[in-house]
């Protein structure tokens, strides 16, 4: 049996959201309470502890008081009586267990998700860059198979290493990026390369370089791969004037022909993927083309995205990513029509 301490100095707090103590009602009346058949009583000896369980009891001036109060055994009479000795193992079980139901009661809140455009907040602050100048768009050549993206041939030329020395990171720097960025870098031969003297020339570790496998890959130019870059170029251009959806026409060498809605699935999860790894940063991320980055500030900024080309990037460019400045409208779209399906 539990003998019952006197309750009279301690107050309980009317404002208290929990029921009545359980243990000042008994005291009250003068009746005791069998601990081995009374479930309620180990809700009673956790409370005598101040914990806050998450079934609707919580901490008052009267579980703080009991606080001090611990229960020892009596194998005598097989009873429990109140003792004023402080028990430590039982005090630190108590305080570790109310920790852990604490952080049940009160979840941190999640926003990790599916990036939606248009943007008007980020979780870091971005920046993109335009890796330099390949040695294939020296020599005037589309190549684009993600198969050849670790090729030498697909590493920065000459003159591509000093336009990131000599235009990359001072744009860099007068977009304000930080002290410590990370550097997002497609696995590209010149987008890797391009970060490897970023990080050299921002003192940054290696451990910040992070490499992208898929998502950053340069645009796939299907049957153009292999032709004249600048005539090819135009060509994607005129095409994706017409509809994001366009194509060029499919490769026999597995190259993929990837439209401008193709690019954004792509940027979308590579930003997800951002926003959930990453908090409050400086992000530069660094593609091999410049298809991948005009196409994302033109989401970004809910811009028609068949004139991407409007945000374009020459080779060693750096900008810091533009935000919308207009709420996504996520209202139902209805389009009037006559004779539905022939619809203009």
């Amino acid at each position: 049996m539990i003998r019952i301490p006197d309750l009279s100095t301690i107050t309980w707090p009317s404002r208290c959201p929990c029921r009545a103590n359980p243990l000042a009602e008994a005291g009250a009346s003068g009746r005791t309470l069998n601990h081995r058949h009374s479930g309620q009583n180990q809700q009673n000896n956790f409370k005598s502890f101040g914990v806050r369980l998450p079934f609707g009891t919580c901490r008052s001036a009267g579980t703080r008081a009991l606080f001090s109060r611990t229960l020892s055994h009596d194998d005598a009479a097989d009873d429990y009586a109140y003792s004023e000795r402080p028990d430590r193992r039982r005090l630190f079980q108590s305080a570790a267990f109310g920790l852990f139901l604490g952080n049940l009661s009160c979840p941190l809140r999640v926003d990790a998700a599916l990036v939606q455009f248009p943007v008007t907040e980020l979780h870091n602050r971005y920046f993109l860059v335009r890796a330099g100048e390949g040695v294939r768009e020296a020599q005037n050549r589309v190549y684009t198979n993600p198969v050849n993206k670790t090729s030498v041939d697909s590493g920065l030329s000459e003159r591509g290493k000093r336009q990131v020395v000599q235009v990359t990171a001072p744009s860099l720097e007068i977009a304000g990026i930080g002290d410590t960025p990370w550097l997002w870098a497609g696995m590209n031969q010149r987008s890797y390369q391009t970060a490897e003297i970023l990080a050299g020339l921002f003192q940054v570790g290696r451990n910040r370089i992070v490499p992208e496998f898929t998502f950053l890959d340069a645009r796939g130019y299907g049957s153009l791969e292999g032709e004249n870059l600048s005539s090819a170029a135009a060509q994607v251009a005129a095409g994706d004037l017409l509809d994001p959806s366009w194509k060029m026409p499919p490769g026999t060498d597995g190259t993929p022909n990837e439209s401008v809605l193709d690019i954004l699935v792509r940027v979308r999860q590579m930003m997800s993927v951002l926003e959930t790894q990453f908090s409050d940063e400086d992000v530069v991320v660094v593609s091999p083309d410049s298809d991948n980055l005009s196409i994302l500030q033109a989401a970004v900024l809910g811009a028609d995205l068949r004139r991407h080309g409007e945000f374009g990037f020459r080779p060693g460019e750096a900008r810091a990513l533009e935000l919308g400045t207009a709420p996504r409208d996520d209202s139902p779209a209805r389009v009037a029509c006559a004779r539905p399906p022939a619809c203009d």
